[in-house]
């Protein structure tokens, strides 16, 4: 994040040389990693969302949400979103940390590592300039294959236990002593306000017009290169569900199933 803010900084001046100071500010949200989550021994996850959590203050970071440690698993409980809450709030009102705007500033390993990734990155975008831009670079399949290769890398190094996972490659021979983790449970009154407002949502929409602008945003889908930000606004306005507008467009790209027979599934 430190060098990121201040590649920032110096790239906008270097290329567009702005009139307002504010352009310099390079401001992000941040979100632990859920990737980095775990199944086996899940407890041991609140102990890398504190880390990741601290991390990112320490960096500076404008805002940021804190993953639930059951994700591995499944969708958050209440309790384990709460906890995820109140890391947040430890560190902020327990740890010193926020006193200070860069905690780390002028620590030689910090600085170090910043004056090197700031080199990286220059090099890393330097490439991306050479193949014409980020968007040529994402139409030639050069992002992806850079995403695949470090995917693959990540996996093998878990594999081959050069990267330690606590629980998972490593530390995991032990019987769990831990209690099992309860899976979150969906309100059944909850399911059944939605779904009521789904029947009401379609008893008073016009589902001529619906289907109309659902097969103008599948059309849309299936041209290339169309921007699909108005259909997809059409559609809505139209009482249009999520679900409908995103299951025309994947109708578009190959999925056999008919998105007005889905819309028949019954309660």
């Amino acid at each position: 994040f430190r060098a990121a803010r201040r590649l920032w900084a110096n790239l906008i001046k270097e290329r567009y040389n702005p009139k307002e100071e504010k352009s310099y500010r390079l401001k992000y949200h941040t979100n632990t990693a859920g990737e980095s989550l775990q199944h086996a021994q899940p407890m041991n996850n609140v102990i890398r969302v504190a880390i990741e959590a601290l991390a990112a203050v320490i960096g500076g970071t404008q805002s940021l949400q804190t993953c639930s440690y059951d994700e591995g698993i499944d969708i958050p409980t209440p309790d384990a979103q709460r906890l995820a809450l109140r890391t947040q709030q430890i560190i902020a009102h327990e740890s010193g940390i926020t006193n200070v705007v860069d905690p780390l500033g002028g620590s030689y390993f910090i600085e170090n590592l910043t004056d090197k990734l700031e080199e990286d990155m220059r090099e890393f975008i330097a490439t991306i300039d050479e193949k014409g831009g980020y968007i040529p670079a994402i139409q030639k399949g050069w992002v992806s294959q850079k995403v695949r290769e470090v995917s693959l890398k990540v996996q093998r190094d878990i594999e081959s236990g050069e990267r330690i996972l606590v629980g998972t490659n490593a530390y995991n021979d032990e019987p769990e002593e831990e209690r099992p983790i309860e899976p979150f449970q969906v309100p059944m009154d909850e399911v059944e306000h939605h779904l009521e407002s789904l029947r009401k949502l379609r008893e008073t929409r016009d589902e001529k017009e619906v289907k109309r602008q659902v097969e103008r945003l599948g059309e849309a889908a299936g041209r290339t290169g169309e921007n699909l930000t108005e259909y997809y606004m059409d559609a809505a306005k139209a009482g249009a569900t999520a679900g409908e507008a995103t299951g025309a467009v994947r109708m578009a790209h190959g999925d056999t199933y008919d998105v007005f027979e889905v819309l028949d599934y019954p309660f």
